[in-house]
């Protein structure tokens, strides 16, 4: 048998032996490391990957402003982000008290006096078979004459009407083209104005 070979298995073996359990032994170590076995304050930032921390590692609320940079602060307050999505709409609100009453207006400025003591006065006038005529209706008391209306009371022939330019009377104007004598008629609506 060869010696030489002999005593270099044993020590093969030792040196694979050796590295599996320093392989092993790391992995466990490794996985092993808690808080509580890192003394508080030594781990500084540049023992920390960058970009490493995200908000999962942060615990909610643990950040203030003081715990951020100046400009991002700045950047929070100055409310120039990008809009959210609209909110729903909220429930209507409750109804307000009535607001104080207001100062009363200025007086309106005075209206036109209207008219009164409407009357309506008639006239009539018997005119002849194939003569023409006109009748007038004479506004009493200082009244003026708002309209005026003609007819014959027991025909349909045709008539015609005016007033009288200082608005006190109407007249009733037609022709008699029957054979028997007509009435003409003429009815003025009159009134105190102003």
């Amino acid at each position: 048998m060869n010696t030489k070979l002999v005593r270099a298995l044993p020590a093969a073996a030792v040196l694979a032996a050796l590295v599996a359990v320093s392989a092993s032994t790391g992995a466990v170590a490794g996985a092993l490391v808690t808080g509580a076995d890192i003394k508080n304050g030594s781990v500084a930032s540049a023992d920390i990957k960058n970009k490493s921390v995200t908000g999962t590692d942060v615990k909610d609320g643990a950040l203030t402003a003081a715990d951020l940079s100046a400009a991002t602060v700045a950047e929070l307050e100055d409310g120039s982000g990008q809009a959210g999505p609209r909110g729903p709409e909220g429930p209507r609100g409750l109804t307000g008290d009535n607001g104080p009453k207001g100062e009363t207006g200025p007086a309106g400025i005075n209206g036109i006096n209207g008219v009164s003591g409407l009357q309506h006065v008639e006239a009539t006038k018997d005119l002849s078979a194939g003569v023409g005529g006109a009748v007038v209706a004479v506004c009493p008391g200082g009244k003026k004459i708002l309209g005026v209306s003609g007819d014959w009371t027991a025909s349909v022939r045709p008539t015609a009407t005016s007033i009288n330019p200082n608005l006190n009377s109407g007249a009733a104007y037609g022709f008699n083209d029957t054979d028997g004598t007509k009435t003409l008629r003429v009815t003025a609506t009159c009134a105190l104005v102003g």
